[in-house]
């Protein structure tokens, strides 16, 4: 009984203790939290910076992992090239010129051949589509709706959302609508040299030809 007593009488004497305790910590965390706060806003917002400069950043790990989220076998070479445009070859260019290297090697081609091919597979592959799944819709509007599929600001879209934007190589920076489409076409040609016509039917239905779900045509 007695050894209960004491027991207790430690146990009451350690939440006093842990009461006052956490009154101090709160006497100086809120005030500093204020503090961090005020010189944050005072700063202003923290300027945006490509991913590709944090120090954890691995390219081939990106691109491999691209293609595994999309569950698709891409030549590795072939999307690097992809994700690659011609402006960011013409300034990595300039830099290696800059410091003395006269005949630049960069070991990757930019993606202007890739886009024009992915432009025509999608345009082919959106109608072949949408003449399939809709055959009584008369041929204007067949290309009307192909059009607003296939637009730049549409393609855009599916290619933020397919997570590209950060694995672009461009001088530009942020990220643009124009590019992020060009990217999508581009990567549609790489898909098809690297898996063929039918991967790159699916692909399109899937993430270009979806975007008509639960949409009204008109």
């Amino acid at each position: 009984m007695m050894l209960f007593s004491v027991t207790r009488s430690l146990l009451r004497g350690a939440q006093r203790i842990d009461v006052h305790r956490n009154r101090d910590v709160h006497r100086w965390v809120a005030p500093t939290l204020r503090e961090l706060r005020r010189r944050r806003e005072k700063m202003g917002p923290e300027a945006v910076v490509p991913r590709s400069s944090h120090s954890d950043w691995n390219y081939n790990a990106e691109i491999f992992a691209f293609g595994k989220r999309l569950q698709e076998s891409f030549d590795p070479n072939v999307l690097q090239q992809a994700f690659t445009h011609q402006s960011f070859i013409e300034q990595e260019t300039r830099k290696q010129a800059a410091v003395g290297i006269e005949q630049p090697v960069l070991g990757v081609n930019d993606n202007q051949e890739l886009i024009a091919q992915g432009e025509r597979l999608i345009a082919d592959y959106v109608e072949a589509f949408l003449l399939t799944a809709l055959p009584r819709l008369p041929r204007q509007f067949v290309s009307s709706v192909r059009v607003a599929l296939t637009s730049e600001s549409q393609l855009a879209h599916v290619s933020s959302h397919l997570g590209t934007r950060d694995i672009i190589m461009a001088a530009e920076f942020p990220i643009g609508e124009a590019l992020l489409a060009s990217t999508l076409k581009a990567i549609v040609a790489a898909l098809q040299r690297s898996s063929g016509d039918e991967r790159c039917f699916l692909f399109v239905r899937d993430f270009i030809c979806g975007q008509l779900n639960q949409r009204d045509l008109h």
